[in-house]
């Protein structure tokens, strides 16, 4: 697609991109409040800085790389976030149950109250320096992840494996 649809774009009351094709779209910084990006195609698009606060992702294919995006309350379930970078990322709040982190990079990320629970893997994630608090990660399999300085500050951790406290 190629397209830019970056700077002020607002959603402004739930903007139906639904099963869009955005492929390699530039989104930098976009508003993206609210959004319905279910099954949409977002494979080497451009969102450094954008806002998709309570964004419905769900079945979405997200690029490898969202640097400072904000996902606050955004719904991100069975997202596959394998490998990539989401260093600063914020996800405050966002429902990410069944997703998989494996070794993703969520160095300073903010996952404060978010959930994370479910059996897929946050194995060998880096989650240095990052905010759990409150955050819900049930039964998560956290095998070789780095929680060097983490917050996990009134975390749940029911029958999570691979971490120690």
């Amino acid at each position: 697609m190629g397209a830019a649809v970056g700077g002020q774009l607002d959603s402004g009351g739930e903007p139906a991109l639904q099963n869009a094709d955005l492929t390699n779209t530039d989104m930098r910084r976009a508003v993206l409040t609210d959004a319905d990006l279910r099954d949409a195609d977002l494979t080497d698009a451009n969102v450094a800085g954008a806002d998709m606060t309570g964004a419905n992702l769900a079945s979405a294919t997200l690029p490898a790389s969202l640097p400072e995006a904000v996902l606050v309350g955004a719904n991100l379930p069975w997202a596959d976030f394998a490998f990539d970078d989401l260093r600063g990322i914020d996800l405050s709040g966002a429902r990410l149950g069944q997703a998989n982190l494996s070794y993703a990079n969520l160095t300073d990320a903010n996952l404060a109250g978010a959930f994370l629970g479910g059996p897929l893997p946050g194995m060998g994630a880096d989650l240095g320096n990052a905010t759990l608090t409150g955050a819900n990660l049930r039964d998560a399999d956290l095998t070789n992840a780095d929680l060097t300085g983490a917050d996990l500050t009134g975390a749940d951790l029911t029958g999570a494996v691979g971490w120690e406290r």
